[in-house]
């Protein structure tokens, strides 16, 4: 088990197992992350651009030696917990589908598709090749 706390001014969560940090999430209101706002492959239609109660997962930070160790998982559902405590309604992510073979690891930091699907997730669009837009309605 590890103790997931928020990563102070940065807009996300730590992970700690034993006083070392093993992991890090950015999580926040997607308004906060203006590469999504502007991007037009991922990004919101125009009305929803300001809404403050939609939420993003956006990048996962976990060294290589604690990979494979569910630190990722953990952190999903602390950044679930935590947008639904400062009342977020939707959590949006952009995870890779590795259904079609093995991705370089380099491309796996917004998560994966099966790491979502087991949060309950659910997929809305497959803008191109194998990243996409899934949301949690919370």
């Amino acid at each position: 088990m590890h103790e997931i706390v928020e990563a102070g001014a940065e807009p996300g969560l730590l992970a700690y197992r034993e006083g070392k940090p093993v992991g890090w999430v950015s999580v926040a209101p997607r308004p906060q992350y203006g590469r999504i706002i502007r991007s037009g492959r991922i990004g919101p239609a125009p009305e929803e651009a300001a809404d403050e109660r939609i939420w993003s997962v956006v990048c996962f930070w976990i060294p290589r030696n604690e990979r494979g160790k569910g630190v990722a998982n953990e952190l999903l559902r602390g950044a679930v917990d935590r947008a639904r405590q400062r009342g977020a309604t939707t959590l949006e992510a952009y995870p890779v589908d590795t259904t079609g073979g093995r991705q370089p690891s380099a491309n796996l930091f917004t998560g994966t598709l099966s790491m979502f699907k087991r949060a309950g997730f659910r997929e809305v669009d497959r803008p191109r090749g194998a990243q996409l837009v899934m949301r949690l309605e919370l």
